[in-house]
């Protein structure tokens, strides 16, 4: 599955799944996931729900930079955020506290 694509089906699920939207439910922000193949992406969590968008509504909150592999790997628990942020596969730039919350719950989802 394209990276794209599993991030919408992960959008859509913390969209639905009532503990995302209550955990989530004040935050306001955008999430940029860059790959180094050139592929940018644009995850906006706004009021407990998730959308995959093709441009930024203003500047990023935080910045996920890493190669398309990484991103399928994290997603798919084959690694570890802590473990491709400390050998240099995934920068991490913006709100560190947002993107630590956000990570642990997606991977919940993703894991389902």
């Amino acid at each position: 599955m394209r990276l794209r694509e599993k991030l919408e089906k992960l959008a859509e699920e913390a969209s639905r799944d009532p503990r995302f939207r209550r955990e989530f439910r004040y935050v306001d922000a955008t999430i940029e996931v860059r790959t180094l193949e050139g592929e940018t992406i644009y995850l906006q969590v706004r009021g407990g729900e998730v959308n995959v968008l093709n441009h930024a509504p203003g500047d990023p909150d935080l910045t996920l930079t890493a190669s398309h592999k990484v991103f399928q790997d994290l997603l798919e628990s084959r690694i570890s955020g802590e473990w491709a942020v400390l050998t240099g596969r995934l920068k991490i730039a913006g709100d560190l506290g947002l993107g630590e919350r956000l990570y642990r719950k997606i991977l919940k989802l993703a894991k389902r």
